[in-house]
């Protein structure tokens, strides 16, 4: 039997925008989330002189974000994003993770984007996920940024790739790369 595992990349290809900043603005005032990034140019400086990584820029900016709530009102925010999710997926590419989960194939979403929105929309979905993971105790990654190199490392942790005759990867920008190369077929989704 031919078993097939089917890895999709969440901001970009599943939906058509950053959910990242889709949850910001959804936990947030608008006008609260232009101050924090004002207050964060230092940081969006250093990281353009290759002097902080782009994981370390958006822990903070999240922190600074989200440090007013407490675990549970967090968890409450991410559930109500939930409806606002299918505004922001690219249908063509949701219909194709659907198909593949209705065939009852090995999904997996694998995202930089936060564990506390992805959980729920996986486990609706009834599908795997790779991601960032935050700690609430520390309002900080509990895990590394899960982007680049650090996809295809927590997928080898996750699977045995040699259990699978077929591997499918969706992505759409250098930070699938590495996925990418673990699959036999790969889908480029252009950006909308």
């Amino acid at each position: 039997m031919n078993k097939k595992l089917v890895l999709f990349d969440f901001d970009g290809t599943l939906t058509t925008k950053d959910s990242l900043w889709a949850f910001l603005f959804h936990s947030n005032s608008s006008t609260r989330v232009y101050l924090h990034l004002l207050l964060h140019i230092p940081y969006f400086i250093l990281g353009v002189l290759k002097l902080m990584t782009k994981g370390a820029i958006k822990e903070r900016l999240i922190r600074s974000l989200l440090k007013k709530f407490n675990q549970e009102e967090i968890t409450a925010l991410a559930i109500s994003f939930q409806n606002k999710i299918p505004r922001i997926l690219n249908q063509e590419v949701y219909g194709e993770f659907k198909k593949h989960i209705a065939n009852k194939e090995e999904v997996c979403i694998v995202s930089a984007s936060l564990d506390f929105w992805l959980i729920p929309f996986a486990e609706k979905h009834n599908c795997e996920l790779i991601c960032t993971e935050w700690d609430y105790a520390l309002n900080q990654f509990a895990s590394e940024n899960c982007i680049g190199k650090e996809k295809a490392i927590q997928i080898n942790l996750k699977y045995n790739l040699k259990d699978f005759d077929n591997i499918v990867a969706y992505g759409n920008s250098k930070g699938d790369d590495q996925m990418m190369e673990l699959a036999h077929q790969k889908h480029w989704i252009e950006k909308s």
